[in-house]
């Protein structure tokens, strides 16, 4: 056997992004602020309006829209099943054509990574001939719809790695239960993806970002003399970029907890990083 070839130096490669909060709070329009050539995944159908205010953007959009069944018919829910099956099958095809095409975008944004799951539930559910993840046994759904998104990432990171392309995932949030061993349980909001599916995501990213609006602890008079605060939001935008209490977020490049939610200086942040000058 050949002596094993090792490296010294760390790959240079874009950030990988995952950027996840409650639905209004400026997900999508973070995703396009970058200024580059940017491809859209539309899986939600929600950035027309966006769209419209970013004029000037160089922005290109693939609709994949999950469709959904209108009544209890069974066979109008198959029908749905297999029409959300092959938009997924659209969707990897088209993330491989963005690997092995010829064209100028720098940036995609896949939004949301919670709505592709629905369409690899749909999938699977079709391909093997049952109406819903449920009727498989414990388990075994969701293992097969981990494997599909386990494609995704794979696609993810061959664009990422192999052509340089920079990869902005959106998501929803949701309060779920954290059990940690040394803690009693608490709720947190995490990216809302089943339990089996999530930690692939948030292993995957470098920064995985809650956004929300920033708050400001104001003091109030209060009844019978007493003084109480209350928090209001001041209009501006902010990521939490690591673990705290009520939020699961990380990040790979030693950010404060708390970060503007701006393209620009989230890309300093990182290239100070990489440059040896965080904390300065």
């Amino acid at each position: 056997m050949d002596a094993p070839k090792f490296r010294t130096e760390a790959k240079v490669h874009e950030p990988k992004t995952l950027v996840f909060g409650k639905h209004g709070t400026g997900k999508t329009m973070f995703a396009l602020s970058t200024g580059k050539p940017t491809v859209v995944f539309n899986l939600d159908n929600g950035l027309e309006e966006i769209l419209r205010q970013n004029k000037k953007s160089d922005v290109q959009v693939a609709d994949f829209f999950p469709v959904a069944s209108g009544s209890g018919d069974e066979k109008e829910a198959q029908a749905t099943r297999k029409a959300n099956a092959e938009t997924w099958e659209r969707f990897l095809d088209t993330l491989r054509w963005l690997y092995s095409g010829k064209h100028d975008r720098t940036v995609f944004v896949i939004d949301s990574i919670d709505a592709a799951e629905n369409l690899a539930c749909d999938y699977v559910c079709y391909n093997k001939g049952k109406a819903s993840i449920s009727e498989f046994d414990y388990g075994k759904g969701y293992g097969l719809v981990r494997d599909q998104m386990t494609t995704l990432l794979r696609a993810c990171n061959s664009l990422n790695e192999d052509k340089g392309m920079e990869p902005i995932l959106l998501a929803h949030a949701a309060v779920r239960k954290n059990e940690e061993p040394h803690l009693t349980a608490y709720d947190s909001w995490q990216i809302k993806l089943n339990k089996n599916v999530a930690p692939l995501f948030m292993e995957w990213a470098d920064a995985a970002l809650f956004l929300a609006f920033k708050s400001i602890v104001v003091p109030e008079q209060g009844d019978f003399g007493k003084k109480k605060t209350k928090a209001h939001f001041d209009g501006n935008r902010i990521f939490l970029t690591s673990p705290q209490t009520g939020i699961e977020a990380k990040n790979r490049f030693n950010f404060p907890s708390q970060i503007p939610a701006s393209y620009d200086e989230y890309r300093k942040l990182i290239s100070d990083f990489r440059n040896g000058k965080s904390g300065d």
